[in-house]
């Protein structure tokens, strides 16, 4: 690669391909799922001859992966898992029972609401097309409201619109389906880390 297009390559939508051939989307994710690891990806490339990436990851910690994961006492930290699809709120459900958290969950908007409005978590897990409307519209509704609850989007793949969500402090994470109780907490634990560095 020239100098100029390595020094581009990790930010979102940057591609060399023709129009309608890549999404730049790739090493930008890679390089969020690494960082979310707490690790580094940099590349090195000379022109013509090829190109090298290194991917330097920590070792694991001690400890149980709950409590790496998330820095709240899991008795007060408060989920609630939004998605229609009923299969994949009950594993989810099973899932983080398992680790003794209690979640809420719900298959429309209008139970979303209900439930916000009585117990105001401080996680909501959105999937972006939910059968009665978009969940990127839906945290765009809750801007203002219930400031310090960490808003995660769970989508099939990761669009513009989701990147510029995260980008605008819509939402402050993302993943892509399937989603496990642990993707969820790391997305927990680095929107945390987010925000108070």
């Amino acid at each position: 690669m020239k100098p100029e297009t390595l020094r581009q390559i990790f930010e979102p939508f940057f591609t060399t391909k023709k129009s309608g051939e890549g999404t730049g989307l790739g090493l930008a994710l890679a390089e969020q799922i690494i960082a979310s690891h707490k690790g580094h990806i940099y590349a090195e490339s000379e022109y013509g001859r090829g190109t090298v990436f290194h991917v330097i990851l920590p070792a694991a910690e001690q400890g149980t992966e709950a409590e790496i994961l998330i820095d709240k006492p899991r008795e007060s930290l408060r989920l609630v898992l939004a998605d229609d699809n009923a299969k994949v709120l009950e594993m989810l459900k099973k899932s983080f029972g398992k680790l003794h958290l209690p979640v809420a969950v719900c298959r429309k908007k209008s139970e979303l609401i209900s439930i916000l409005e009585k117990e105001e978590p401080d996680v909501l897990v959105i999937d972006e097309s939910m059968e009665d409307g978009s969940g990127i519209e839906f945290c765009m509704a809750l801007q203002g409201k219930y400031p310090s609850m960490c808003k995660i989007m769970m989508a099939d793949c990761i669009t513009k619109e989701i990147v510029e969500a995260k980008y605008n402090e819509i939402i402050d994470g993302y993943l892509v389906k399937p989603v496990s109780d642990t993707m969820i907490l790391e997305a927990i634990r680095n929107s945390r880390q987010q925000a108070s560095g």
